[in-house]
């Protein structure tokens, strides 16, 4: 886990530091270039996602059996 950590630090999608209250406790947060690349992954998902037909949709346990969307 520490190396894809360390990765997403590296690329600036992701800020790393020690909590305040418990110095064993590592708190990561998304930054202004990991937040960007968030949106952009969350639309292509909503893209591809609006493409698949209802069987499908069902298969990937998107929707329920008895569900008419």
């Amino acid at each position: 886990m520490s190396v894809v950590v360390k990765a997403l630090v590296r690329k600036r999608w992701v800020t790393k530091r020690r909590s305040v209250k418990d110095d064993r406790v590592v708190v990561l947060s998304l930054c202004r270039w990991g937040d960007t690349l968030a949106l952009k992954i969350e639309k292509r998902v909503q893209q591809v996602n609006a493409t698949l037909a209802k069987q499908d949709r069902r298969t990937l346990g998107m929707i329920s059996k008895d569900s008419r969307a």
